[in-house]
């Protein structure tokens, strides 16, 4: 029976292209991405996270409105197709922000698998 795991990522006062990276322990499928922000500082006008995989390139993308967002696949009542990844797969979390003045934003995000 398939079980849905979050992975989270956690970045304090993160700048634009900020990056976090995560090894995936088993294989899995990639079915959703959720993004929560707070304390923006320097008015950052808005924002997305890209989730990346080092064969793969870009798997994931969410812009942020009111810094929140979600990208969400079939399993999860999107529209997006899941994403397998392999056991051992490096992920990459980065932040990017527009406008403002050397803007940042606490951010947590997590990365919905199914396993």
């Amino acid at each position: 029976m398939a079980e849905l795991v979050a992975l989270s990522v956690t970045m304090k006062a993160a700048g634009d292209e900020d990056l976090m990276r995560l090894r995936l322990p088993i294989t899995g499928q990639l079915v959703g991405v959720s993004v929560e922000g707070s304390g923006a500082t320097g008015s950052p006008t808005g924002g997305a996270v890209s989730v990346t995989e080092e064969s793969l390139d870009e798997i994931a993308s969410v812009t942020m409105s009111s810094w929140r967002g979600d990208w969400l696949s079939h399993h999860l009542g999107g529209a997006a197709s899941p994403v397998a990844l392999n056991a051992g797969a490096s992920l990459g979390v980065r932040l990017y922000l527009n406008g403002g003045t050397t803007p940042t934003l606490n951010l947590t995000v997590s990365l919905w698998m199914v396993l």
